[in-house]
């Protein structure tokens, strides 16, 4: 699954425009970079996309119109077209790889989407199987919570909160981390070779499922707990684990800030890495990395428009 074209009209913070991510490829484009000076609606864009999303087939609570519509407008129309792969076309019903979602977000009243009921299956399944196309959603406020019960079955909750913003959502990371030590070995493996890839040395020891701790050496050999890692090694924990534990693969996915915490030079490194972890997927970013920009295969220039 991959986001091929996308309209907006009405939606506050961004003109209206129609986004084609599929010029002169059989395929809409692996790595698309939103980019624009400061204010210019790249986080605005995610969030327009994930509404949509979620008003078409939600993982988890229905977006509010009211928060979408640009002021002095009474009504936001999102339209996204989506690529399907062949297996996603056959669990749909669907012919031909393009379909259309068009969702109307009106004051007061609840998102009105319009979309083939095959396209809402495909968008509306969740579970950690690699082989499950998903949508998730890497806000610019990620962070490893100190404190982070998470309460019931692992995938219906992650399911909920998939494309919200704030660092609860990635409370359940540690537990699952120390769980992958003793019950998962191969995705274990997966975990503890991209974290490594994704940072300078630094690697994960092992993790105590009682405890829902886990142990990390640093690149001068101390031992450490979350707790104490760089902001760059946790912003790479937080990507390794999610990919590891929701099973990124055939997936759409929008990270918000790839730069945040990274050191100059670390950000198209980082993506390199995530894109050869997980090579079916999509992946929308937000960015003013030039390096990263200078990877992707789009650019949707947000400051051109204004």
């Amino acid at each position: 699954m991959r986001v091929a074209r996308m309209a907006v009209h009405g939606v506050g913070g961004l003109d209206d425009a129609w986004t084609d991510l599929t010029k002169d490829r059989p395929q809409p484009a692996r790595l698309v970079a939103l980019v624009g000076p400061p204010s210019s609606g790249k986080t605005r864009w995610l969030q327009a996309l994930v509404a949509a999303k979620e008003s078409t087939a939600a993982y988890g609570p229905t977006p509010a119109s009211r928060s979408l519509i640009a002021d002095g407008q009474r009504s936001a129309k999102v339209t996204i077209d989506w690529w399907l792969d062949a297996d996603e076309l056959a669990f749909a019903g669907l012919e031909g790889p393009f379909h259309a979602s068009e969702t109307v977000f009106a004051a007061d009243k609840l998102p009105r989407s319009h979309a083939d009921p095959g396209l809402q299956a495909v968008l509306g399944r969740y579970d950690h199987d690699p082989g499950t196309s998903k949508i998730d959603y890497f806000p610019a406020d990620r962070a490893v919570p100190a404190l982070a019960p998470q309460a019931g079955a692992l995938v219906p909750r992650q399911r909920t909160v998939r494309l919200a913003e704030g660092s609860s959502k990635y409370g359940a990371l540690l537990g699952c981390a120390a769980e992958l030590a003793f019950t998962a070995e191969a995705g274990w493996r997966r975990l503890c070779d991209l974290f490594e890839r994704l940072t300078s040395g630094c690697r994960i020891l092992g993790g105590d499922r009682s405890d829902r701790v886990v142990m990390f050496q640093t690149r001068r050999g101390d031992v450490i707990d979350v707790g104490r890692l760089g902001h760059a090694d946790r912003m790479a924990f937080i990507f390794a684990t999610t990919v590891t534990m929701v099973g990124l693969d055939r997936s759409v996915v929008l990270v918000d800030t790839p730069e945040l915490h990274l050191p100059p030079h670390a950000c198209a490194h980082m993506i390199k890495e995530l894109m050869a972890a997980c090579p079916t997927s999509q992946w929308l970013v937000a960015t003013h990395d030039r390096g990263t920009i200078e990877m992707a295969e789009a650019l949707i220039d947000l400051g051109e428009r204004r």
